[in-house]
This record gives structure tokens, sequence and C-alpha cells, in this order.
């Protein structure tokens, strides 16, 4: 995962981070996403860009790219770069 606040590696890191970034329901709110493109590249991998909105009491939004690729018959992500939108001011 790669974002403002530098690159994180691997499952269990990430899932570290996001446990403390986001430690109770609240703080997580509700994550809504849209799918802006979806480019095949090749048969065995494809680009994704998105869009998102998290829902909570400082509501957050911004765009996303995803490296996808077909691994022992499940989808992964190689990559995760996500950008939150400017706030204004």
């Amino acid at each position: 995962f790669l974002g403002g606040s530098g690159i994180t590696r691997g499952r269990k890191d990430l899932l570290t981070r996001y446990q403390k970034a986001y430690p109770t329901a609240e703080e997580r709110g509700v994550l809504h996403f849209d799918v802006i493109d979806f480019q095949p590249l090749g048969t065995e991998h494809a680009l994704l860009l998105g869009q998102y909105t998290i829902e909570r009491k400082f509501r957050s939004s911004g765009f996303f790219s995803l490296v996808l690729a077909r691994r022992d018959g499940a989808i992964v992500i190689l990559h995760d770069h996500t950008s939150e939108t400017r706030k204004p001011g």
C-alpha cells in the first residue's frame, strides 16, 4: 500500500497499520467505493481506478489505483496507491 504516510508492505503490516489507525467501529466508519475505470493488462493482470468515501465524524474521500493479478484461482492486489482528496482551506 502506498499513501500519504508512505509505503506498507505485506498483509500483516497492512492489518497492523489499519488497526492502529482505526481501532473502533466509529473511527473506521463506513466505506463506499466506485469503480472509475478497469483496464485488462493481458490475461492475468488488470488496472482498476476508483474513488472512495468513508462516512464517519470526519468524512474523507479520495482516489485509488490497484494493480490486480490472478493467482491460484484468486484475485490479489499487487499494488495499491491511495490518495485522499485535498480538503479546502
